[in-house]
């Protein structure tokens, strides 16, 4: 499945750019900053084809009066 628009460099897949953010952080990180580095609105889209590649991505929402927002971070293996 071709995740990335044909004028994006090959290996510069929106999904490796979010996955390369939630690699370097253990924060949540809201779907606005995801979008904004992935040059993608479908964010979870990416995130779905990211678990679907055996990641474990956590997801948490919260509601400020109608909108809802969302919130990923990789889940770090236990040691």
């Amino acid at each position: 499945m071709k995740t990335t628009h044909p004028s994006v460099p090959a290996g510069n897949t929106q999904a490796g750019r979010i996955l390369a953010v939630l690699e370097s952080t253990a924060a949540w990180v809201g779907m606005p900053s995801l979008s904004r580095v992935s040059g993608s609105l479908n964010v979870h889209s990416r995130i779905t084809n990211l678990r679907e590649a055996g990641y474990k991505i956590d997801q948490q929402q919260h509601r400020e009066g109608h909108a809802i927002h969302s919130e990923y971070r990789l889940r770090k293996a236990a040691r």
